[in-house]
């Protein structure tokens, strides 16, 4: 069912179930049981009581004329302008098939001043009374975030009022029906109902050192970022380090993607790490016969001759509206170096930058051993038994 059928449904929904309605309005529980035994269904079922004298069968009642009016105005002006839908109240009240307007909405609508000023007159008669008399408070608030957001950004609207009681939210209904008439006539109706909720981006802690930023391959540039969390939908993350750009972006986004994971295997390269042992130079290091990390890796007991590098991986994303996120759950170096910034654990750093995810950790380069052999192994991990595990979400502006 398409977009337009589902808002042509609830609009038709709204005026067959008000017509059926009818039948019971102001009636008790008991009552609606004693004249309807058997539930009501058709126009014809409907009692002839003095109230209900008054419209003929399959009639709505105020309630679905005032939604049209207020749909009515909405469309004329293209936006929400409460002296329209206050004229439009007022010439549905002089009509001369109207039927069933309640006392207090025929007190305010009687005044004279209501077409020029229709919230202040709908105080004078006290908005607590009815619910009714919110319809200038709801279509305020209603405008007052449309403005806010420089957009008709229906469901989330009519979400803020989901928390009224069913009396309180009638008016609320009502408007929020008339905001998607108007929004059936445009043509991005479809994406406006998709995006129901803004994404929420809130800080958590500041001034994190996290991931590094490459400005080149022989060199790291940690930074100080603040870490987040990420609402939108049903989608949660938290303690999320982002850079302000991130941020900034995520703050403007239409909609994220739920995370996406990603596993890469193997490296690319491998680099001088200048900054390791001997500034990246050859030196000695000697292999205990209790070293089990360098037995995993094929590494006999005995002196090297090493070097510190740096071993690479890269991973092109579909788009460059991504935010990617290293995932370091490793509990221990069967597939992964050290983490490039601690060198204590094992984990990966990553970088962003178009579509080109690049993945780097720290290991060391065993080449040759004390009598001139050549090994080239790499430790702590078999670089060939690297697996890089990380996710990221998809941004749409």
């Amino acid at each position: 069912m398409g977009i337009k059928n589902k808002i042509y449904g609830t609009l038709f929904g709204q005026a067959i179930g008000d017509a059926l309605g009818l039948g019971t309005e102001f009636m008790t529980k008991a009552e609606a049981k004693e004249k309807y035994p058997d539930g009501l269904t058709e126009y014809s079922q409907i009692i002839r009581d003095y109230h209900r004298a008054k419209f003929q069968p399959g009639m709505w009642s105020d309630d679905t004329d005032m939604m049209l009016c207020i749909a009515n105005a909405i469309i004329e002006d293209k936006g929400i302008n409460l002296h329209t839908i206050a004229r439009n109240f007022k010439n549905w009240l002089y009509a001369p098939d109207t039927r069933g307007v309640g006392q207090t909405t025929y007190k305010v609508l009687s005044i004279a001043d209501y077409v020029e000023k229709p919230q202040q007159v709908a105080e004078l008669i006290g908005p607590s009374r009815t619910a009714k008399n919110r319809i200038g408070y709801v279509i305020n608030a209603i405008k007052k975030k449309t403005e806010e957001h420089n957009k008709t950004n229906i469901f989330s609207l009519y979400y803020k009022f989901k928390n009224y009681t069913m009396k309180k939210i009638i008016t609320t209904t009502l408007a929020f029906m008339a905001l998607i008439t108007i929004s059936s006539c445009s043509n991005d109706v479809e994406s406006s109902l998709i995006q129901q909720e803004k994404v929420i981006v809130e800080k958590t802690s500041s001034h994190i050192k996290t991931r590094a930023a490459y400005t080149s391959k022989e060199g790291l540039s940690t930074e100080n970022k603040d870490l987040y969390s990420i609402k939108y939908k049903d989608i949660n993350l938290k303690n999320i380090p982002l850079r302000k750009e991130e941020v900034n972006m995520l703050s403007s986004a239409n909609s994220i993607s739920a995370t996406i994971p990603v596993s890469v295997k193997g490296y690319s390269e491998w680099t001088v790490r200048t900054n390791g042992h001997k500034g990246g130079n050859w030196y000695k290091l000697a292999i205990s016969s209790k070293n089990k990390t360098a037995a995993a890796c094929g590494i006999a007991p005995g002196i090297y001759i090493v070097r510190d590098v740096w071993l690479w991986q890269t991973y092109t994303l579909p788009t460059p509206l991504a935010i990617v996120f290293s995932n370091n759950n490793y509990s221990d170096y069967t597939k992964m170096g050290w983490e490039p910034e601690t060198l204590r654990t094992p984990g990966f750093t990553c970088a962003l930058s178009g579509t080109k995810v690049t993945l780097k950790t720290a290991a060391t380069l065993i080449k040759y051993s004390i009598d001139g052999a050549e090994t080239y192994k790499t430790y702590p991990v078999k670089a060939s038994n690297l697996e890089w595990n990380f996710y990221y979400i998809t941004v749409s502006l």
